[in-house]
């Protein structure tokens, strides 16, 4: 099984599951996400481990031509691909554990279901601020026009949005009684540095 996350809004993008490990289960994913999603990818960084399908010649290349750049972790570090793994424990947890192992074509009906009807669409994460990543996605791009940088945060760190017509800098920021549970606010200035006692 293999799927591609997209870091921002927490949303799957794309999956695939395959009764082997061939490469091609990477590449055919990667390529079902980039035509879901039809992203800019000059910016894209594409994280994953160090395993043999993402180090193959075939995936570093579809990569390159889609201009993609790839980050792996060194040996024994493990932080490129930390949410992948962290979506991989909340899925067997919530479909997988205490049950008999499913057949493959069970397998598929359960995934499906899983990611396009509950993960996608319903559950809630915290740094999303306890909302879902469709409705997370739907708040950024009510935004029109304007491209995020960085991340969704939790209490402490915030999506930043730089509107690069105007070249005005947006925050989004949780706001109760908003349809999307979210608004932009503009950052006109920066706020001031703690003074040290």
């Amino acid at each position: 099984m293999s799927a591609t996350l997209d870091l921002c809004t927490r949303k799957i993008v794309a999956w695939n599951i395959l009764e082997t490990l061939e490469t091609s289960l990477c590449t055919t994913t990667l390529q079902m996400a980039l035509e879901r999603e039809r992203p800019d990818t000059h910016a894209l960084i594409h994280h994953s481990d160090r395993g043999v399908q993402y180090a193959s010649l075939e995936f570093r290349s579809q990569l390159a031509l889609s201009r993609i750049t790839q980050s792996m972790s060194r040996k024994g570090n493990c932080y490129d691909n930390a949410f992948m793994e962290s979506f991989w424990a909340t899925f067997k947890s919530d479909c997988l554990y205490d049950r008999p192992v499913p057949a493959p074509h069970q397998l598929n009906l359960l995934t499906f279901d899983y990611m396009e009807t509950f993960y996608n669409t319903a559950r809630l994460h915290s740094s999303l601020n306890y909302h879902s990543p469709l409705d997370f996605e739907h708040a950024l791009q009510s935004a029109g026009g304007v491209s995020y940088e960085g991340k969704p945060g939790n209490r402490s760190e915030n999506t930043i949005l730089l509107d690069t017509e105007t070249g005005k800098t947006w925050i989004l920021w949780p706001t109760e009684g908003t349809p999307s549970g979210y608004s932009w606010i503009e950052v006109t200035q920066k706020p001031e540095a703690p003074k040290a006692k």
